[in-house]
């Protein structure tokens, strides 16, 4: 009478294989997650930023003071006045400068990353959403004036307090 007799041997080592390969496939994923997530928390982290843009230069205009009643003819003053410059700086590489606050809108300029524009405290009452480099936005359209002097309108994720860079 014959017994095949079983080896331990190569059973503990097809155990040991198909663990090994387990723990390779678990931390392939866990890395998988891990760089989706930190993805997700670096643009949350850039729309606070822009949100955070947007609100100083809301406050901006509400502390500006309100217009002077035209109704009574006011002795002429002479005052000197200092204009408040706000610069804004472009972080997106080739941003449209446009006429009009809208994405249909005469073309005015293509802007570079780093341009430096002049923030003319105009800001739209709507906010408009835009699905830039795979991140949406919701921010309103804010009116600038470039360098070369034109006067036009630019998306507010496109434009920052900071030289910072924007991925497209």
């Amino acid at each position: 009478m014959s017994k095949s007799k079983k080896n331990p041997r190569l059973e503990l080592l097809v155990i040991a294989a198909f663990f090994l390969l387990f723990c390779i496939w678990a931390v392939s994923r866990c890395n998988d997650k891990r760089t989706d997530l930190r993805k997700k928390m670096e643009a949350e982290a850039q729309a606070d930023l822009l949100q955070d843009s947007i609100d100083r230069a809301a406050a901006l205009l509400r502390a500006l003071p309100p217009p002077k009643d035209t109704t009574t003819p006011a002795a002429p003053k002479t005052e000197i006045i200092r204009e408040q410059i706000t610069p804004l700086y472009v972080v997106l590489d080739e941003l449209n400068m446009r006429s009009e606050p809208k994405l249909n809108s005469k073309l005015l300029a293509r802007l570079q990353l780093y341009d430096e524009l002049t923030f003319l405290n105009e800001v739209t009452d709507f906010k408009q959403e835009i699905n830039i480099g795979g991140a949406v936005f919701n921010e309103p359209w804010i009116k600038v004036k470039n360098k070369r002097g034109q006067v036009g309108w630019v998306y507010g994720a496109g434009v920052h307090y900071y030289k910072i860079r924007r991925q497209s």
